[in-house]
């Protein structure tokens, strides 16, 4: 008999890709859900490059005029999947604090949930999958379907990043800890410099691909003009992130974005540091870019950044200043209000640093990183210094990153912290498995491609995308796709 696996496709293509060449090898049984947009509804409605046994679109599948719910079955399920409805909810953006059109309340929250529960037992029910293909689940309805697969013992295969630039690997649990120490050590050890050389090739590319994404003020006016003048804008509005997203509250709110992004960064160049010197010991906390996946689902008790910094700033030595780091993405989001910034510059031992400085210039002076769950304690680690984090973290078993547990021990954990000094054979035998068990995959890169070909560049997805535009993409990519095929194929073996 084939396998059975079911996909998770939207408006990002590569796992359309990834189905595409599965199913080319006509060993599988695929099938879909599909969260689209109305433009993109109608490639998948007319593809032939994929034979799906079953298949359902999502946004068909929700009512969100449907305001009930049934609060028994939502007891039942939390019961039978040991659950935490609220919990998990709390880390949708849109359900909460970063939702600009439409403030979701009680009722409309759990009628969704409701409903995405009873498709996707439906669906599992009738697939029966032995396989789950997902990207990283960042918003609650695929989020939903992830956490109840794992619950049923349905085998997980999440596209994950090693936070190694563009070295990425299929995990079964996103970020999950590596289990390194067995993997043998590298007979001729890399000097820290040579590791952070080493690392730096594939960050590289990675960087360049991530400063690139939407860049080009032509794709914004094209696709501002493709969506004021398109007639899809209730059937787009069916889907619970947009929701009041009409024509005349896009444009209100980009041009206030606009104006916001304007008058913050006059703040951040007045008021950031964009230089500082050895006069003082610092202890350095980067920002999360807000909203994202590592910090509203990974660390649904730690995404108030403003308390995170303030109680780190509590638990410090009396010599030390915390240095806080703003994003450099957070651009995208039109940067944080100023009464944010200024809540944290009244902290009397904190300083915020101006986001163009590079942490590789930051970390090297540092004497401890603390992140709530970022790449930055891994990058402590390339510089000999020490790090604490509030989650376990793909490289949360290094023996020089320490895992906060409860706030009333930071204090004493801080001071053993800064005692600790990284164990240079331990660091190249955590490369050398890295390496081992990951592959080169520019991600950002491909999508970006997607983006550009069938999005405007990602400014509306799906509004551009044909069979025969699609057909080009996935030619063209055509080793890309096969690569990655390999690599599920491989992961299946070893579940």
């Amino acid at each position: 008999m084939k396998k059975k696996i079911l996909f998770w496709l939207e408006d990002h293509y590569y796992h359309f890709g990834i189905a595409k060449s599965f199913h080319d090898l006509n060993e599988y049984e695929i099938s879909a859900i599909i969260s689209s947009t109305p433009s993109a509804k109608k490639f998948y409605l007319e593809q032939n490059l994929i034979e799906f046994k079953k298949s359902w679109f999502l946004r068909d599948s929700i009512n969100l005029n449907k305001k009930n719910y049934d609060i028994e079955f939502l007891k039942d399920f939390e019961k039978k999947y040991d659950f935490s409805i609220w919990k998990f909810v709390s880390g949708e953006r849109f359900f909460n604090n970063y939702s600009r059109y439409h403030n979701f309340n009680r009722n409309e929250i759990l009628s969704i949930v409701e409903q995405e529960i009873k498709l996707y037992e439906k669906i599992l029910t009738e697939v029966n999958p032995d396989y789950l293909v997902i990207r990283i689940p960042e918003f609650q309805d695929i989020d939903l379907l992830y956490r109840m697969c794992q619950k049923l013992k349905i085998k997980t295969l999440i596209l994950d990043y090693t936070r190694f630039g563009y070295r990425c690997l299929i995990n079964s649990k996103p970020d999950s800890v590596i289990d390194f120490k067995t993997s043998s050590i590298p007979k001729n050890l890399k000097s820290f410099e040579e590791l952070r050389n080493h690392i730096k090739e594939y960050s590289t590319q990675h960087s360049v691909a991530i400063s690139n994404r939407r860049g080009s003020k032509k794709n914004i006016l094209k696709a501002g003009l493709k969506f004021l003048l398109s007639n899809e804008t209730m059937e787009f509005q069916n889907f619970y992130q947009n929701i009041n997203k009409t024509k005349f509250n896009v444009l209100f709110k980009e041009s206030n974005l606009i104006r916001q992004r304007t008058q913050r960064k006059s703040f951040i160049d007045k008021n950031f540091l964009k230089s500082f010197g050895n006069e003082y010991p610092f202890v350095f906390f980067p920002l999360h870019f807000e909203p994202e996946q590592t910090l509203l689902i990974k660390t649904p008790y730690f995404t108030n950044q403003i308390e995170v910094i303030t109680n780190i700033a509590k638990s410090l030595p009396i010599e030390y200043t915390l240095l806080v780091k703003e994003h450099p993405a957070m651009r995208l989001s039109g940067w944080r209000k100023i009464s944010d910034y200024q809540k944290i510059l009244d902290i009397p031992n904190v300083k915020i640093i101006h986001p163009s400085i590079p942490n590789e210039v930051i970390i090297p002076k540092s004497s401890l990183v603390i992140t709530i769950s970022g790449t930055s304690g891994l990058e402590a680690a390339f510089y000999n210094k020490p790090s604490i984090v509030f989650t376990d973290v793909i490289y949360s078993n290094l023996s020089s990153v320490s895992l906060l547990q409860n706030w009333n021990n930071l204090s004493q954990m801080i001071l053993k912290s800064l005692k600790i000094k990284v164990d240079l054979s331990e660091l190249n035998q955590y490369v050398n498995h890295i390496e081992s068990i990951s592959f080169p995959f520019d991600s950002w890169g491909l999508e970006q491609e997607s983006d550009d070909l069938f999005s405007f560049g990602g400014y509306l997805t799906g509004s551009k995308i044909t069979v025969k535009s699609m057909t080009k993409f996935l030619e063209k990519n055509h080793s890309v796709f096969e690569l990655l095929v390999n690599e599920h194929i491989k992961k299946f073996e070893n579940l």
